[in-house]
């Protein structure tokens, strides 16, 4: 007899994170104005998986516009919250992640705001399911190149590495990607509370 190999089902999904979505920049809020001071830290430092020791105190963002965001687009390799969403994931007993303090100042009149925090999530895992996600050309191997994720149109993840994972990037050939993926849990966590600035949009594993 043949053996009928049965096609793979999506499983609970999991979630990645971002700020803004269709409804954010109507809210008013506050926006990035592209000046900083990052004391020489380099932002890279985000991808590599492992506890961050030697923070540099004053690391400062400044942006326009009124009100306090709970989620500040800062640039694309930072995810900065707000003291209600730190104490929130603590509550919660998130793992995998480290709150770095940070000054978030309103260039227009000198005000700081906040406090903020900056988020290091360093679990990183092989989790990208290559089989399932699709590609913007099915012609070329993907893991053939140098930045993979570039060419993917919407990303599958496998349900087996991340299962029971609160909050965790990919890490793509020995390097953590830029997304920030949470479990269904830390998502209920989090949107369960009216926070300001976030989007959280579904991911299929498999």
């Amino acid at each position: 007899m043949v053996e009928m190999k049965l096609p793979k089902v999506a499983k609970p999904f999991v979630f990645k994170l971002f700020a803004g979505g269709p409804v954010w920049p109507k809210l008013g809020g506050v926006v990035f104005t592209g000046k900083n001071d990052l004391k020489g830290f380099d932002e890279y430092r985000f991808y590599e998986g492992k506890l961050i020791d030697d923070w540099p105190p004053g690391i400062t963002f400044y942006v326009k516009g009124t009100g306090e965001e709970d989620y500040i687009l800062v640039g694309i390799h930072w995810i900065v919250v707000s003291d209600r969403v730190k104490t929130k994931l603590e509550e919660c007993g998130v793992f995998g992640v480290q709150f770095l303090p940070i000054t978030v100042v309103n260039d227009e009149n000198g005000e700081k705001l906040g406090p903020y925090w900056a988020l290091n999530v360093f679990q990183e895992v092989d989790a990208l399911d290559w089989e399932h996600t699709r590609w913007i050309n099915l012609g070329d191997k993907p893991e053939d190149t140098h930045h993979p994720l570039l060419g993917a149109v919407k990303v599958a993840l496998r349900f087996d590495k991340v299962n029971n994972i609160d909050i965790f990037r990919l890490n793509i050939k020995g390097r953590g990607d830029t997304t920030i993926y949470l479990s269904r849990r830390v998502r209920d966590c989090l949107t369960n509370n009216r926070f300001t600035g976030l989007e959280i949009d579904p991911v299929a594993t498999y």
